[in-house]
């Protein structure tokens, strides 16, 4: 088991992409989750865009499980459907 070396907002972000279990994770429940402010209308979706390029940075070689949907979302596509 490989251990990753995540930040606090990407934990929190990757938690709820692994929770959906491959369902789409709106920006809106992202920006919910990865940003403990009252106002979340503050949280742009450039900074939540910005936050999951880290993340994939952080994932490293594993990056290319977590998909954008454009305009609506992100999901965690599961290792056995990630194409080599």
């Amino acid at each position: 088991v490989e251990r990753l070396n995540l930040s606090k907002r990407s934990k929190a972000l990757l938690s709820i992409l692994v929770e959906s279990e491959g369902r789409l994770s709106t920006k809106e429940k992202l920006i919910d989750v990865g940003w403990n402010t009252e106002n979340k209308d503050d949280v742009t979706h450039a900074a939540l865009r910005e936050a999951m390029r880290r993340l994939k940075n952080e994932l490293s070689e594993k990056q290319d499980w977590l998909i954008t949907v454009s305009g609506k979302g992100y999901q965690l596509r599961k290792p056995d459907e990630t194409i080599k």
